[in-house]
């Protein structure tokens, strides 16, 4: 008679339970988000749709998701929205939100853009859509 081997049943089910729990994090992620910043108040322009699915695989999570230490090395961060450290005015992180937010896109967008290779809008209507 066979005998069951418990010791391989665990390791494979807290290797199961591992990748699950690490792995539904990002597919957790909307398909589309809408930055609609209340921090800011009204907007002037249309909302930008942001579509995350298209931009999941094109770079690593830290070049949105960032933070930095004391050397200005980006360590990376939590999975969050530009206004949780960034403010409409300047206050302890001296770039405001709106600035943040077009800086960390377009500059992504233009370096896409001299190698050709899947560019990003870089122009105000191109993202803000009437």
């Amino acid at each position: 008679m066979r005998r069951i081997n418990y010791t391989f049943i665990i390791k494979w089910g807290l290797l199961i339970l591992t990748l699950f729990f690490w792995i539904t994090p990002g597919m957790s992620q909307e398909d589309r988000i809408i930055m609609n910043h209340e921090e800011l108040g009204i907007h002037s322009r249309p909302l930008v749709i942001f579509p995350h699915n298209d931009h999941e695989g094109l770079t690593e999570c830290i070049r949105c998701h960032h933070d930095y230490d004391e050397y200005m090395t980006n360590i990376g961060g939590d999975e969050g929205k530009c206004s949780d450290c960034h403010q409409a005015t300047p206050g302890s992180n001296p770039i405001n939100l709106t600035k943040a937010i077009h800086i960390q896109c377009k500059s992504c967008h233009m370096k896409s853009a001299k190698t050709n290779v899947n560019k990003g809008p870089v122009m105000c209507g191109q993202c803000h859509i009437r």
